[in-house]
């Protein structure tokens, strides 16, 4: 997904809990549309265009 926060934030853990539990709700999803695929996300803040992969336990942490 792709985020226009200014500054992004450097750490997984200053993401804001908003965008984490959005992207867990997305890969709740697609692991219910396709469940033999994995499922990866990653968030790519626009300033900069830095890709920032979403570790499964983080989004498993979201309680989706």
């Amino acid at each position: 997904d792709f985020k226009t926060n200014r500054p992004p934030p450097e750490r997984i853990e200053d993401v804001h809990p908003g965008y984490i539990a959005q992207m867990a709700g997305y890969r709740r999803a697609l692991m219910d549309l396709y469940p033999n695929r994995p499922v990866r996300c990653a968030l790519i803040w626009t300033m900069g265009a830095r890709l920032m992969p979403l570790p499964d336990a983080i989004l498993d942490k979201s309680g989706l």
